[in-house]
């Protein structure tokens, strides 16, 4: 397993007030399976949302943001989480080492 920061978003959804609703961004923590990660990709538009002030103080113009996707059963699910993909990427490339897989067939 392994332990990732995401960015959590809980802006209340209120249809009726959806337009003039402020978004609300929290930070959370994660912990996922390395074998049930389907995709990471960069979120570039999330750099944007926190030059604009959006996520809480405690993070820094330099931070980077992707999007891990997980596939749980019968669907997935994507998280933001705060890292470049090169390097989420990375974390996830040594939780496999050391680890033999047999091939099957």
């Amino acid at each position: 397993m392994i332990k990732f920061t995401i960015i959590k978003n809980e802006t209340d959804f209120n249809y009726r007030m959806e337009r003039v609703a402020t978004p609300v961004f929290v930070l959370d923590e994660v912990w996922l399976n390395p074998q049930s990660i389907m995709q990471i990709r960069p979120a570039p538009h999330y750099k944007k949302l926190l030059s604009e002030g959006c996520f809480p103080k405690d993070l820094k113009e330099e931070h980077d943001f992707s999007l891990i996707t997980v596939n749980n059963g019968s669907h997935t699910e994507t998280y933001v989480a705060i890292g470049n993909h090169s390097f989420i990427a990375r974390r996830v490339e040594n939780a496999f080492k050391g680890t033999k897989d047999l091939l099957k067939g």
